[in-house]
């Protein structure tokens, strides 16, 4: 229910500047409503780390906007206090670009990831009212949503994939070029 409160990691916000992306707007065209990045102080103490060549990330994230959670334990490691935060309060959207992270993520149910991916933010999983799985589009991730028992084979990458007399129905298409796209099953 909006607004979205975001958990920012570091590998995020430095995705953020490489795409050179503005972090909120990039944010609520996603997610189609207003959000909250949240930045703790294991992610600012690890851009600190990092030094010089990340302090444009560092920037961002001190930017007074974005809200700042205090961290109770000791040691910096972001991603261990990302998932205990997360095991405690499943209230949160989980922005990050980490893949042990994210794996460590999905093994956690109701918890969306968000991530930086071909110039834009794509969310992977929010929960949706299905009993099956859904398949999200990378063009639209929340407003094009098609149940998986529709479509059987929907690994789809280009027109070139597709042998000539292939089935229509197997081709999900962009709503406005009607080109094949690539889409994601999620469980």
């Amino acid at each position: 229910m909006p607004p979205y409160q975001v958990l920012v990691d570091t590998n995020f916000l430095s995705h953020t500047v490489q795409k050179k992306l503005e972090l909120l707007p990039t944010m609520m065209d996603c997610l189609y409503a207003k959000c909250i990045p949240i930045i703790t102080d294991c992610v600012m103490a690890e851009l600190e780390k990092l030094g010089q060549k990340y302090r444009i990330a560092l920037r961002i994230a001190r930017d007074e906007r974005w809200e700042r959670l205090s961290c109770g334990h000791k040691g910096t490691y972001a991603d261990d206090c990302i998932v205990d935060r997360i095991m405690r309060h499943k209230i949160y959207i989980v922005a990050t670009n980490d893949r042990d992270l994210k794996r460590r993520i999905r093994k956690i149910p109701g918890v969306p990831i968000m991530s930086v991916a071909r110039g834009k933010y794509l969310i992977e999983r929010l929960p949706g009212k299905f009993p099956y799985p859904l398949v999200y589009s990378d063009i639209q991730p929340l407003a094009f949503v098609i149940p998986v028992s529709l479509y059987i084979e929907c690994a789809v990458s280009s027109s070139s994939d597709f042998p000539s007399n292939s089935h229509p129905r197997h081709q999900i298409a962009d709503f406005y070029t009607r080109r094949p796209r690539k889409v994601m099953i999620m469980p």
